[in-house]
């Protein structure tokens, strides 16, 4: 296989409809595919596009002809017609990644988030662990609260109640008093 292309018109964002879709055509039996499927196949004739050194050569124009192909159909139609001729395209996610995260079904059906209950903050999802071990379980927990491993972590290192309580009315120490 050849090495893929810098970024060109063949591998680029594109404005399309109702959002942006990533086009991923690196191969020449790729371009010609895309070219049926975006009913464009006068560019399949146009000597400037004849091959990938030409089409390198003209990549403004040729990036102008697909930009104006990919304004006419909304993204995810894009992908659609696209990955069905094994053409490389996505819609791209252009509103973030909360959106990303709490709507992509692809999200959902893998258990990239997990629901999480926090002392101040209550119930809310946040990412799931990506990695898992044979010998120890992956837990994404809600998060800590200001100090609240300290008491804990003095009273092991030898400290008493009265101690504690010393050192925080100094100001050395501080936590966060949250309810649960």
């Amino acid at each position: 296989m050849p090495p893929l292309p810098r970024a060109s018109s063949a591998a680029r964002v594109y404005p399309t409809a109702d959002g942006w879709a990533f086009l991923m055509c690196p191969f020449e039996d790729e371009w010609t595919r895309l070219c049926d499927a975006i009913e464009r196949p006068d560019l399949l004739r146009d000597p400037r596009f004849a091959d990938a050194a030409r089409r390198a050569a003209n990549d403004d124009a040729l990036s102008s002809a697909l930009s104006a192909a990919f304004a006419q159909k909304p993204a995810s139609e894009w992908e659609r017609i696209l990955t069905a001729v094994d053409v490389g395209c996505v819609q791209a996610e252009d509103r973030g990644m909360y959106h990303f995260f709490s709507e992509d079904p692809h999200v959902q059906r893998n258990g990239l988030t997990v629901e999480v209950s926090h002392p101040r903050f209550g119930d809310f999802w946040r990412y799931a662990p990506i990695l898992s071990f044979s010998e120890m379980a992956s837990e994404a927990g809600p998060g800590i609260t200001l100090g609240q491993h300290t008491i804990p972590i003095l009273k092991e290192l030898g400290y008493d109640d009265r101690r504690i309580r010393e050192m925080r009315a100094g100001g050395a120490l501080d936590w966060e008093e949250v309810g649960g």
